[in-house]
C-alpha cells in the first residue's frame, strides 16, 4: 500500500520490511559462501532489489546468485577448501562476476582460487 509506507517513511528512519536505517549510508554485506548457497531464489531476488541490480522476470537461482556476486558491495566470506569443492566452470563464473574477467591463463583450479581470494571480494576464513 503506497499511502500506508509513505506514512511509515513520514515517522520512521526504518524500512517498515527489514528494519535496516534507511539514514545510514550504504555499507557492505558479508555472506558466508555455505549460508549464501542455501539461499532460495526469492531471497537471492530479493537481495539484488535492495542491492539496485535489475534482474529479469524468471531468472533462475544460478543467475540471481551471480548477479548479487558482481555488486561491489558483497563480501563473501568462505574457507580456501570451500572454494576448491566448487566446479571449474562455477569459479569461472564467480571470478567473472567480481570482475576480474575470465580465466585464461589461470592453468590450475587452485590459481582460481587465489585469485578469487586475492580480489579482496572473497574473504579467507581460517579452517
Amino acid at each position: 500500500h503506497e499511502a500506508c509506507l509513505a506514512n511509515w517513511l513520514r515517522s520512521h528512519s526504518t524500512c517498515p520490511v527489514c528494519k535496516l536505517d534507511l539514514a545510514a549510508p550504504c555499507r557492505e554485506l558479508r555472506f558466508r559462501l555455505k549460508e549464501f548457497s542455501g539461499l532460495a531464489a526469492c531471497e537471492l531476488r530479493y537481495l539484488a532489489m535492495y542491492l539496485g541490480i535489475e534482474v529479469q522476470r524468471g531468472a533462475e537461482r544460478p543467475e540471481l546468485e551471480l548477479k548479487v556476486f558482481s555488486s561491489a558491495r558483497v563480501r563473501i566470506a568462505c574457507q580456501r577448501e570451500e572454494l576448491k569443492l566448487l566446479s571449474v566452470s562455477k569459479l569461472k563464473g564467480l571470478l567473472r562476476s567480481a570482475g576480474l574477467g575470465d580465466a585464461r591463463g589461470l592453468a590450475e583450479k587452485g590459481d582460481i582460487v587465489d585469485a578469487l581470494l586475492a580480489s579482496g571480494r572473497y574473504i579467507e576464513e581460517a579452517s
